[in-house]
């Protein structure tokens, strides 16, 4: 029985396609079956990443535009060689959808599997799609496929190495004294980039005691390569003994170098998943549209830490969360105990099982998934932890959140992230019986010419928040200071449109404070920002 696969491979398209049909179809070799995988154009950079398995080009050159059908027929074409003996077509492709896959069953007695990752309609028996998309992954491909289709969704289905045994392995060997940065883009990427990345690194990372081991992947389809490369032995020549750098050349198979570093540092995509297997930490950033996330559905995988843009200008800063990543690095680790879905190492084996052998698990609703919770019986406060932390930007940047605050632009995810690991706020969130967020409260002790001040706020997380939610956090909030810090005075500014909030504090007992106030110059040096036109300043 032969499985042949259509795959999205050109020296422009990366190698994510490719890389992952290859290990579905070495699976299905070792579990007795045929593979033949055919790309848009065969490279030869291509022939290593499919080692063992049957591979040939569709097309001599890559056409600038793909005609679906004629690029059907080509395919058809090759299939007949193996008809008797043809069990299922694997499409992985960006420019092939469901006028593809209509022709190739028309014209074969086949059944075809799709992979993909773009939500599109196809005309398929069975989907797989191993993005998680929150509460909305089971039904992500609703009316899209076929009723008749089986739909293999979330993460418990993503094609990857089988890395976890592999990964315990090299743990044992690791030294404490070294820290190693795998920096990627992937298959290509522009070495100009790179090579001002690691300038920053080199320059901004300073850890004592410890030896940092950039090891930076060169892609066979890199651009500007030899720049990267002759800068890579600059770097070796200028730096002290606390810094490696080490170019990774020819390399098929990422699970050394994933299982062997401490930090995981380029592009997203598909390497987001073995990182989480064996749970390295990563700081991941988009290189290419698809790799735009949802920041929110990353961090419910352990994936906390996503740029969807990255540019020249923000790599001192990127440089300084680097920095302090490897400072709390026993902190950033527990970052994956609480992630909401777990990941394993056998999706591949999963969807192999089911070309091969019909074996359909069952199931189950990938909303299975989600943390589960008990319910408490009423509104209650608790700490935030660093798992909040992307639900906890993206509260904070709603449109009804910035209108009222100092500094009204959107925080980049980048500075908020750095911020977070440094931060002295004191965080809580306000919780529903069902433990959903509905807002978050904070303050922070100030020490101001030896007076202690505290300064607060907080912010919406969900549209339903009203008042009588918003007086139960001030209420705890100042309850529980008064408590803790009886000798500070409570300091704030108050947009002067944010007539909700300014009654709120009026019930609370909170003053105006006035230009012959004694906290007047104070609350200019703690709200620098604040007009007086546009903010009440107010004190308790």
């Amino acid at each position: 029985m032969t499985f042949i696969f259509r795959v999205f491979a050109n020296e422009r398209s990366g190698l994510g396609h490719l890389t992952r049909c290859a290990l579905l179809a070495k699976k299905c070799c070792e579990l007795g079956f045929e593979s033949k995988l055919v790309c848009d154009v065969l490279d030869q950079k291509h022939l290593s990443f499919a080692s063992g398995i049957s591979i040939e080009g569709l097309y001599p050159n890559m056409p600038t535009f793909i005609d679906q059908m004629k690029d059907a027929d080509l395919f058809i074409d090759i299939c007949r060689l193996f008809q008797q003996h043809l069990k299922w077509v694997i499409v992985d492709h960006y420019m092939l959808d469901a006028a593809w896959e209509s022709a190739v069953k028309k014209n074969l007695n086949v059944k075809v599997l799709s992979i993909d990752d773009l939500m599109r309609e196809h005309e398929c028996d069975a989907l797989v799609d191993y993005r998680w998309r929150g509460a909305s992954t089971n039904n992500a491909y609703k009316h899209k496929i076929p009723i008749y289709a089986a739909a293999f969704l979330g993460v418990r289905y993503a094609i990857m190495p089988q890395i976890t045994e592999f990964s315990k392995s090299i743990r044992s060997s690791k030294k404490n004294d070294v820290f190693v940065i795998l920096i990627s883009m992937g298959g290509g990427g522009d070495g100009v980039f790179i090579k001002q990345l690691l300038v920053a690194l080199a320059e901004n990372i300073q850890v004592q005691s410890m030896t940092i081991n950039f090891q930076v992947v060169i892609g066979p389809f890199m651009q500007n390569k030899t720049a990267l490369l002759e800068e890579l032995s600059n770097l070796t020549r200028e730096s002290s003994t606390d810094l490696i750098v080490t170019p990774l050349v020819g390399l098929n198979d990422l699970t050394e170098v994933i299982t062997n570093c401490d930090l995981y540092l380029g592009a997203a995509g598909s390497v987001i998943y073995p990182l989480r297997a064996v749970n390295k930490p990563a700081i991941t950033f988009a290189v290419a549209d698809n790799q735009e996330n949802d920041l929110q559905q990353l961090a419910d995988i352990g994936q906390y830490w996503h740029l969807n843009n990255l540019s020249l200008d923000d790599l001192p800063t990127l440089s300084a969360f680097v920095q302090e990543v490897i400072t709390q690095y026993a902190r950033v680790q527990q970052l994956f105990s609480k992630a909401h879905v777990s990941i394993d190492d056998c999706g591949t084996e999963r969807v192999a099982r089911y070309l091969c052998f019909d074996e359909k698990e069952s199931l189950q609703s990938t909303i299975s998934e989600l943390p589960l919770h008990a319910v408490k019986s009423d509104l209650h406060l608790e700490p935030v932890d660093d798992q909040d932390l992307v639900h906890y930007l993206l509260s904070r940047n709603r449109d009804a959140n910035r209108k009222n605050m100092l500094d009204n632009r959107p925080i980049p995810a980048l500075h908020h992230f750095s911020w977070w690991l440094k931060t002295q706020r004191q965080s809580f969130k306000l919780v529903n019986p069902t433990n959903q967020t509905l807002l978050y409260i904070w303050h922070e002790l100030k020490v101001v010419d030896s007076q202690s001040f505290l300064i607060g706020g907080w912010f919406v997380a969900d549209e339903g928040v009203g008042v009588q939610e918003a007086m139960f956090a001030l209420d705890w909030q100042l309850r529980t200071c008064e408590k803790d810090y009886p000798d500070a005075t409570w300091i704030a500014v108050i947009n002067q449109r944010n007539k909700t909030v300014k009654r709120l504090n009026d019930y609370f007992g909170f003053k105006e404070i006035t230009t012959s106030s004694r906290y007047y110059s104070i609350i200019k040096r703690l709200f620098p920002l604040a007009d007086q036109t546009e903010f009440f300043y107010v004190c308790k």
